[in-house]
């Protein structure tokens, strides 16, 4: 069969049916550029144009290699690395198996179906999708400018995969209590319309000044103009940093003002809710941060060709993947004890 047998058979195909055979000979594409992407982390090193992922010096010369990578010393702190060392991969034995597994979290595929696909353990995939997830957790830094929607919202706390012993066992979805209370998961979504954004799990309960501070206080200016709703902390907070603030009233009916308005988080908090509650038939709270690692990529990318290629990117550029993912069980106590003990 030749080129133009082929293009004649394409032409025949519903449009459907297009766009499935052009995604697929794009992963094709993609997994061709695998191995250039893979090497980023070294070739940044080889000219100084990364650091060493122990004490972030620059000062480090090539030491050999070790097992087919780049190894490497640093001067400063004594320590040897190679160009893995921090990332997600570092520790993966079968690297080959990555853009595969990145196409089943494109797909959004069960752990059940991603161990089938891959031929590897239901752990070792909850593993790399966890330390995945850990290397797109990075500090933004660009800032919010214009309209800039600001919003919570809230989900149950939950203790997926762990025997239930504290209290009585509840159906996935059910709510502990009325009204919002410290049995649940306070999530800040913030936007504005030139795509930048940010997904926190800031605390559990009533969200605070110091949370949103916390979450989006580094990223705000005075040119910042902050949409949301009627809740005192976001008044206190663009009070003391003098933004201009609007307020949409939901008791009153306020929802669209003009170009102010708060519909695009709130599409935004429908499209979290329907991948965390069907799409994964529910998340731990232990891992909630990073499902919005996940969401937000997902926001990035959308149904983008490139999205196996651009997650692996933006993951190379990452040297504390590893001490974030082992930071899970921490960060998580971290946030739901101080709560506890507030309480």
């Amino acid at each position: 069969m030749n080129s133009t047998d082929v293009i004649s058979q394409f032409k025949s195909l519903s449009q459907e049916q297009q766009k499935g055979v052009l995604n697929t000979l794009q992963s094709i594409i993609d997994v061709n550029d695998y191995d250039g992407i893979l090497s980023m982390r070294g070739d940044s090193l080889d000219v100084r144009a990364a650091e060493c992922p122990y004490c972030d010096s620059a000062n480090y010369c090539k030491n050999g290699n070790d097992k087919g990578s780049r190894r490497y010393k640093c001067k400063e702190c004594n320590r040897t690395f190679t160009e893995f060392t921090g990332t997600w991969m570092s520790g993966i034995h079968r690297k080959e198996l990555i853009p595969a597994f990145l196409r089943t979290m494109e797909r959004s595929l069960s752990l059940k179906r991603t161990s089938k696909e891959l031929e590897i353990a239901e752990l070792t995939a909850f593993n790399w999708r966890h330390k995945l997830l850990s290397a797109t957790q990075q500090k933004q830094e660009s800032t919010f400018k214009g309209i800039t929607e600001a919003d919570e919202t809230f989900y149950t706390h939950s203790q997926k995969g762990k025997p239930c012993t504290e209290r009585k066992a509840r159906k996935r979805g059910g709510a502990s209590s009325r009204g919002i209370s410290d049995e649940q998961a306070s999530v800040l979504t913030t936007m504005d319309r030139n795509g930048n954004s940010e997904f926190n799990f800031t605390n559990m309960g009533r969200i605070s000044e110091k949370d949103i501070i916390d979450s989006i206080g580094e990223r705000v200016t005075e040119r910042t103009i902050l949409c949301t709703d009627g809740h005192v902390s976001y008044k206190a907070f663009s009070k003391n940093l003098g933004m201009e603030h609007h307020v949409l009233n939901a008791s009153k009916k306020e929802r669209v003002k003009g170009e102010i308005h708060i519909q695009h988080i709130n599409s935004l908090h429908s499209r979290i809710r329907h991948f965390f509650n069907y799409d994964r038939k529910g998340v731990s709270t232990k891992y909630l941060q990073k499902y919005l690692n996940w969401q937000k990529t997902k926001e990035m990318f959308g149904n983008s060709f490139q999205w196996t290629k651009a997650i692996l990117i933006m993951s190379m550029k990452q040297p504390k993947a590893m001490g974030i993912f082992r930071n899970i069980e921490n960060d998580y106590q971290e946030i739901f004890l101080s709560t506890q003990f507030n309480s």
